[in-house]
């Protein structure tokens, strides 16, 4: 994952996580909290050096 990528996915669980506190509805905000969930595993996987995908 190169380091726009890094940023992308820190940008986006950020906005995920801000949307899920902002959300009146229950599925909303846990809808945010899943996509924000899966923004930072893929941080994490990119922290710790572990596979990355390839846009090939």
């Amino acid at each position: 994952m190169s380091t726009e990528d890094l940023s992308y996915h820190r940008q986006r669980e950020r906005h995920c996580r801000s949307m899920a506190e902002l959300a009146s509805d229950p599925e909303a905000r846990r809808r945010h909290n899943e996509l924000a969930e899966l923004h930072a595993a893929r941080i994490a996987q990119f922290s710790a050096g572990g596979p990355t995908l390839s846009a090939s």
